[in-house]
């Protein structure tokens, strides 16, 4: 492949990624926003769906090279408001329980698997950074460092706690729908 030919599929890759994490963002904001009910939580589980596929797709590209040999400064946002407005919307049900090393390892006892507390506006807005580190380095003209980015905090953070989220959501919205239906 051509070095133009690279260039162009790696713009095209981030600009798709940048979609999605666009779409992602600006759903959670809306659920952030006050929609409220069963709304915000299929609005959440749309999301995170999307959330999770790009996590798939970042995860099946071979591990992307840190572009130029430099490691990234780290970008800051200012996530207090959608953490208060996620928190809000998600009040009762934002804490779950999951299992923190879900494959024990019998030659590490540390390993071993133990049961923890967990939150979903946590496990988003970890996404949410990541995703906006992303944007930002491709709105300043570096597709090659987004997509870096991108892969190396979802193998890192974000991807595990998306999907971990995307279960959850989906186990409370068919537990709403299931309660609506024997209500009729």
């Amino acid at each position: 492949m051509s070095t133009d030919a690279a260039i162009s599929k790696l713009t095209a890759d981030a600009r798709l990624l940048a979609d999605a994490f666009r779409n992602c963002v600006e759903l959670y904001t809306e659920v952030a926003s006050g929609m409220g009910g069963e709304a915000a939580l299929s609005v959440l589980a749309y999301a995170t769906s999307d959330a999770c596929t790009a996590a798939a797709r970042l995860s099946a590209i071979v591990d992307f090279p840190v572009p130029g040999g430099r490691l990234l400064t780290p970008v800051t946002f200012d996530t207090d408001p959608l953490r208060r407005g996620l928190a809000n919307a998600l009040q009762g049900i934002d804490t779950y329980y999951e299992v923190d090393v879900p494959r024990g390892d019998p030659s590490d006892p540390a390993r071993t698997p133990e049961i923890v507390e967990a939150s979903l506006t946590d496990d988003i807005l970890t996404a949410v950074s990541a995703m906006e580190t992303g944007l930002y380095l491709l709105d300043q003209g570096r597709p090659a460092e987004a997509i870096w980015w991108w892969q190396y905090s979802c193998l890192s953070s974000w991807g595990e706690r998306i999907t971990a989220a995307l279960h959850v959501i989906q186990t409370l919205l068919c537990q709403a729908r299931a309660t609506d239906a024997d209500l009729e």
